[in-house]
């Protein structure tokens, strides 16, 4: 019997159904669209379709819109897509006269599952309480709306131990339109200094190692035979992880050939017992190889290192230090700053996440994290979205 206890602190769960509020409305040039301005997204929809203050349901980028829901019927005579052998609709950035659209709306009457819930919550709690409570729902499993994913071509599932073990959370942020109060005077984000870092355009790996005897180390699959010794050293257990899988070092995995060939499992062990790194995947596989590495050459660029034992991100500067004497990359860091002083409103941010990165292509966008780690989040450049198609 499995007695395995989840003691993994709450991942960070990215809300791509929501209720929400339209605040603005303005007309494009050639009148046949309006732009729609909502919390720090905009989205293009016909003209006088919509109205200021009316509220919608939000479907962000990259939601999965499934074709068996008939509420995303307009969707699906566009370019249909297939995961998880289910055909359905990639929601993603798009330009209508030179202005950028975020996503997609439906009128708040339009989605019974979701009017419904606001109607029952009325009934309960009244109208103001209703609408706060809603405001900080998600409704992805009533709409049966997935996340979509990036499938590279060299994953392989099959030589996988499963998810990736529970005492790590997954790497993720909010984005920066996403959190409430940004740049309001006196609010908790305004004047804290945060390390900006440039966001890299490849696919998230993690790398833990654990201590032979310990909870989190009797907390794993137990290996097959034939795995690589890289796998269970004499400390204990080194594994390598995508967001979804456990991998085995079976010799033809490329998250564990790159691991192995920049010497991660013995540079990971000088860290501490229990800790996982964190980082981008890079190359000429992956996310169409954005920094330009020759074939067959990959890159691992860390952006963060969490503390299993004390179940807690490591303080950005700690990390860079750690980067430097272990000779493990580190994204770049591009500058210290407070959110007033980096850019003076939500506009001038993301216009100033515009532009070439360091490696002489168009950046994805900056990251920003507090000293200690705990408060972060994404801008991403519209240039980039637009360029990538996502």
């Amino acid at each position: 019997m499995d007695t395995t206890v989840d003691t993994s602190p709450p991942r960070p769960v990215r809300k791509l159904v929501t209720v929400r509020q339209i605040r603005e409305k303005e007309r494009l040039k050639n009148h046949r669209y309006d732009v729609l301005h909502i919390d720090g997204w905009t989205v293009i929809v016909p003209a006088n379709e919509y109205e200021e203050g009316q509220l919608v349901v939000y479907f962000e980028i990259d939601s999965f819109l499934p074709a068996t829901n008939r509420l995303f019927g307009e969707y699906m005579f566009n370019r249909m897509e297939v995961q998880d052998g289910i055909y359905g609709h990639r929601v993603r950035s798009r330009t209508v006269d030179r202005a950028i659209s975020q996503g997609v709306v439906f009128a708040l009457d339009r989605v019974p599952e979701v009017n419904g819930v606001l109607e029952d919550l009325t009934r309960k709690l009244g109208r103001k309480e209703a609408l706060k409570s809603i405001f900080n729902m998600s409704f992805e499993k009533e709409l049966r709306v997935k996340k979509w994913e990036v499938v590279m071509d060299d994953n392989n599932p099959e030589a996988s131990l499963g998810r990736p073990p529970t005492f790590f959370p997954q790497p993720g942020c909010e984005r920066a339109q996403n959190i409430i109060g940004l740049f309001s005077p006196g609010g908790r984000y305004l004047d804290r200094v945060f390390q900006v870092t440039e966001k890299l355009d490849g696919v998230t790996m993690s790398i833990y190692t654990v201590r032979s005897g310990s909870r989190w180390y009797d907390s794993l699959t137990a290996l097959p035979e034939g795995c690589g010794m890289a796998m269970e050293q004499k400390h204990g257990r080194v594994g390598v992880c995508s967001r979804s899988h456990d991998f085995i070092d079976n010799g033809r995995n490329l998250y564990w050939e790159v691991a192995k060939k920049l010497g991660l499992p013995e540079k990971i062990s000088q860290i501490g017992d229990n800790v996982v790194v964190q980082g981008e995947l890079c190359g000429p596989s992956i996310q169409g190889n954005s920094l330009r590495l020759p074939e067959g050459e990959h890159a691992f660029i860390v952006f963060g290192i969490w503390d299993i034992e004390r179940q807690q991100e490591m303080r950005p500067k700690n990390v860079i230090a750690i980067c430097n004497r272990l000779g493990i990359a580190h994204v770049p860091v591009l500058e210290y700053s407070t959110v007033r002083q980096f850019a003076p409103s939500m506009e001038a941010l993301i216009k100033k996440a515009d532009g070439i990165g360091t490696n002489g292509t168009v950046r994805e966008g900056f990251v920003f994290k507090s000293a200690n780690g705990k408060e972060q989040f994404k801008v991403i450049s519209n240039n980039w979205l637009i360029l990538t198609g996502k």
